[in-house]
Formats: C-alpha cells, sequence, structure tokens
C-alpha cells in the first residue's frame, strides 16, 4: 500500500486518509497531545492553490466534540500550538488578518478558560502563526499586566539566582580558608606560604591573596607544590597570577657559588714509571681538604705548591694515598 503524502504540515500530525471533492482539498489526520488524542478535520479551496488549511472539525474518542460550523462566525479557524497547548485560532478575513480569539482544544466541553490564560493563549497561538493579535481594551490591560507579572517574576527569579550564587561563592571561599597555610620554597631556598589551592580554584579568590598552586587536594592531604604567586584582580580584567616562582616542598641544598670554591694555582705534570700525570698544585694542605670536600675526589693528583720537589697525593671520596716525592717536569 502507497504512503499517503499529507500537504498539511503541522507539528504532529498524522495523516489517516485524503477525501478530496471537486472544489475542496480535505484531509483527516491524529494529533496526539500531552493529554489526548484527536482526530481533526483540515480543508482548503483548490482555487486559488496554496492557501492555508482551515479546520472543520474535531473528534475525540470517535466522537465529534466541534465543528466550524458550530461557531456561526465568517473568522477563519485555523489549527495552532500555544506553546504545549492545541487551540484553534480564529482569524479575520483579508491576507493579514490578526487572530482574534482561540479555542483551547483541551477545554472545550468545559468550565471557562480564565481570560488572562486566553490572552496569553492567543499571543502564543499568533506567535505560531505569524499573525498579529487584535486585542480588546481588557485584554489589552491583561497583557500589560501578565507582561509586568513576568517581569518582575525574572526580576525575582534573578535575584534569588544571584544570591544562590553568592552563598554558594562565600561557602566555596569558607572552605578555602579553612585550609592550613603551607610553606614551601623557591629554588634558591627562599620560603614562601600561602592557600593551597587548585589551578581551577584560585581565580574566585579576592585580590591581595597569597596561593600555593599544587596539584591535587583531598581531604586526608596536599598534593606536591608547583608554583607560588599573588592574586592580582583589576577592575574589568581577569585574575592574574602576580610574582609566580617555582617552589617545592622542601629547601633545597644551596651550592656555594663557583667563585667560593678553592682552586689550584696552576698545574703541573710528573713522570711515573715512563707514564706522565697531571698534579693540581693548592697552596695549602687546607685548600686540599676544602677542595675535597667540595667534590675533588677520583683519585685526583695534588700536591701543595713548593718549591723543588712535590709530595703528590692521590685524593678520593673515602681516602687520599700519598703517591711519593716527585720533581716536576718540564714540557
Amino acid at each position: 500500500m502507497a504512503t499517503v503524502q499529507s500537504r498539511f504540515v503541522f507539528p504532529g500530525f498524522v495523516i489517516d486518509s485524503i477525501n478530496d471533492d471537486l472544489r475542496m482539498e480535505i484531509e483527516i489526520g491524529k494529533i496526539t497531545t500531552s493529554s489526548a488524542v484527536y482526530t481533526v478535520n483540515v480543508l482548503r479551496p483548490k482555487v486559488p492553490g496554496n492557501l492555508p488549511f482551515l479546520v472543520g472539525s474535531i473528534e475525540q474518542n470517535g466522537k465529534v466534540i466541534w465543528d466550524y460550523k458550530s461557531e456561526h462566525t465568517t473568522d477563519y479557524g485555523r489549527l495552532a500550538m500555544s506553546g504545549e497547548e492545541l487551540v484553534v485560532a480564529f482569524i479575520a478575513r483579508g491576507r493579514n488578518g490578526k487572530v482574534l480569539r482561540v479555542l483551547p482544544v483541551a477545554r472545550i466541553g468545559k468550565s471557562p478558560v480564565p481570560v488572562n490564560k486566553l490572552v496569553a493563549l492567543k499571543l502564543g497561538a499568533a506567535t505560531f502563526l505569524d499573525r498579529e493579535v487584535e486585542l480588546s481594551e481588557a485584554e489589552e490591560k491583561i497583557r500589560k499586566l501578565l507582561q509586568a507579572r513576568a517581569q518582575k517574576d525574572a526580576v525575582e527569579a534573578e535575584a534569588k539566582a544571584h544570591a544562590a550564587r553568592e552563598d554558594a561563592r562565600k561557602k566555596r571561599l569558607q572552605e578555602y580558608y579553612n585550609r592550613e597555610r603551607i610553606v614551601v620554597f623557591t629554588k634558591d631556598g627562599a620560603p614562601r606560604q600561602g592557600l593551597p589551592m587548585l589551578e581551577n580554584e584560585w581565580p574566585s579568590l579576592p585580590h591581595g591573596t597569597y596561593v600555593v598552586l599544587v596539584d591535587s587536594i583531598t581531604k586526608e592531604s596536599v598534593g606536591a607544590p608547583i608554583e607560588a604567586f599573588k592574586v592580582l584582580k583589576e577592575r574589568g580584567g581577569n585574575p592574574c597570577k602576580e610574582g609566580a616562582v617555582m617552589v617545592y616542598a622542601k629547601k633545597p641544598k644551596i651550592l656555594a657559588p663557583a667563585q667560593d670554591l678553592v682552586k689550584p694555582t696552576k698545574s703541573v705534570h710528573i713522570e711515573v714509571d715512563g707514564d706522565f700525570y697531571e698534579v693540581l698544585l693548592y697552596k695549602t694542605m687546607g685548600e686540599i681538604r676544602q677542595a675535597r670536600s667540595e667534590g675533588l675526589n677520583g683519585g685526583k693528583y695534588v700536591a701543595v705548591e713548593t718549591a723543588g720537589e712535590i709530595s703528590v697525593l692521590s685524593v678520593f671520596k673515602d681516602k687520599v694515598d700519598t703517591i711519593g716525592n716527585f720533581t716536576p717536569i718540564v714540557l
């Protein structure tokens, strides 16, 4: 069986049949809402073509609950959605006819709909159909009242949301401030202290707060430090890190500056069993001991500078061997 292709485009409309006659294009199909399933009959003249479909009747559970003829009106009746509500919108005749009134399909045969709700439904239907709406004087006043209430509700909702965000911010800040400050060290051993914070946390801190950025934080421990800085916040700008410096959990060992290390006055060479060796000469035995404490080892040959023969030692990390007395050779 070939699929019936509907010409009536409407949200949720599922066509059952096409019943055209000589003058009219007629379609029957179903629309399912959140509360019911309706069978609707829509139609439009064949000439001129491409006019909007008008609603002829609506059935529910096999019973006609509304038909256009019973309205005794010359206004067009078109199906529309106003939010989630299915309505029949009555439109004044003419190319730019306005939406005059609406009939909520779910309320057919039930108690009257409050005017304020009808106004809201009419406005929604006009938006759906891309039409202007015509309001009575009373409806216009109600529209303005609804608009004012909506604006007030929006302002109050935003105020509540802002208050909730502010409370959450204060609570979060208090949690940060409850953390114990930690002390860390720069590469030159200078101490720095601040609140331990993660990368995504510190931007919420106020201007001037000292921070130690760490790689993790749990209830039990704080992770490895990364850098220390002061939070800088300027009006209209993003928070940034002032004076950021890499830091360590423990104070690094500081080696003496290279210029303070003891150095040999010169080097000479000696001959031992036909082989030649370099010997570093120092002014005193005290300098040799200092040089050894500063890293001189590996069996290096050293001696105290004297005229004539020199007493050569071989220096290791854990011992010092005596090589003997030698007269430096001239190369």
